[in-house]
């Protein structure tokens, strides 16, 4: 009998499956079932079992989530106590001075010895030393103390200035008041009051202590008084400036005088060229001498 045959044969029988008989010994249904509840899951031990509450506690403040996260915690603190044990501070007993670790942390050896950037408006004295003592007694540091100074010395500048402004807009305020008060007589006012202080001696620092004390009105009308007295009230006003109606010999000595002044103080010759008091009160002279000649 011819079989028929493929390009794909190989020639080598093909295995048969073996399928099975229908009906043919099917498995044994029940036969050696899997006993339930034999060795169930095992659930894990926390990593913390045992330990006590207070270490518990403490592993669960710090994060610790597993024994690793603990060994590396361990093992960067000990990186920070690998230090030389002479680099490390060590806190004295109570009732033990404290001036090694005030040193180690940048005190000086001694009060006197703190050091400061000179700001300008801050003088010091014996207020520089209290702090001194103060800082030193606390342990501050050099650089704590220089910190200390700046804060201090830019309030007191703050505060002066603001005092400063004060006064100013109060000096300004009566100034006008004045004005409006005395009218045309206001500039001879201040002319008499400025001769006057000159005639008794009075630096301008003198002067104008009186006038920031009682305030330039009272200043001014005491000064007035004074004049009245003195024959210093016998002043004009020419262009605004000071000059005496008295005698030629009398302005001729002033002017010689602030010439005198300019000539052999520095800070007066500054002044003067500045055209300060002393420059105005010498060309209200002349003009009076100059207009006085004129009308002879």
């Amino acid at each position: 009998m011819n079989t028929e045959t493929s390009i794909m044969d190989t020639g080598t029988p093909v295995a048969q499956e073996n399928t099975p008989v229908e009906g043919g010994n099917p498995p044994i249904e029940g036969s050696n079932p899997p006993v339930e509840g034999s060795n169930p899951p095992v659930e894990a031990t926390p990593w913390t079992d045992g330990f006590s509450d207070d270490d518990l506690g403490f592993v669960q403040n710090k994060g610790y989530e597993s024994p690793e996260a603990l060994l590396k915690a361990y093992r960067n603190l000990n990186k920070h106590m690998g230090a030389s044990e002479k680099n490390l501070l060590r806190m004295p007993d109570p009732g033990e001075p404290m001036d090694e670790i005030f040193a180690r942390l940048g005190r000086p050896e001694a009060a006197k010895d703190y050091t400061f950037t000179q700001v300008e408006g801050f003088e010091g004295g014996e207020r520089l030393d209290r702090m001194r003592e103060t800082a030193f007694s606390k342990g501050v540091s050099q650089e704590g103390f220089q910190s200390i100074i700046d804060e201090f010395v830019s309030g007191e500048i703050e505060q002066k200035q603001a005092e400063a402004d004060i006064k100013l807009s109060t000096f300004n305020a009566e100034n006008e008041s004045m004005k409006l008060e005395w009218g045309k007589d206001y500039q001879k006012k201040v002319d008499i009051a400025d001769s006057t202080a000159r005639a008794m001696n009075l630096s301008d620092e003198f002067r104008n202590s009186i006038r920031d004390a009682v305030g330039p009105k009272a200043a001014i009308e005491f000064l007035n008084e004074v004049g009245k007295l003195t024959g210093e009230d016998n002043i004009n006003s020419i262009n605004g400036e000071a000059s005496h109606e008295s005698t030629t010999e009398q302005m001729n000595q002033e002017i010689e005088s602030i010439k005198e002044d300019v000539k052999n103080n520095p800070a007066k010759k500054k002044e003067y060229f500045a055209k300060g008091e002393n420059y105005k009160r010498h060309q209200a002279l002349q003009k009076t001498l100059n207009l006085m000649a004129s009308e002879d």
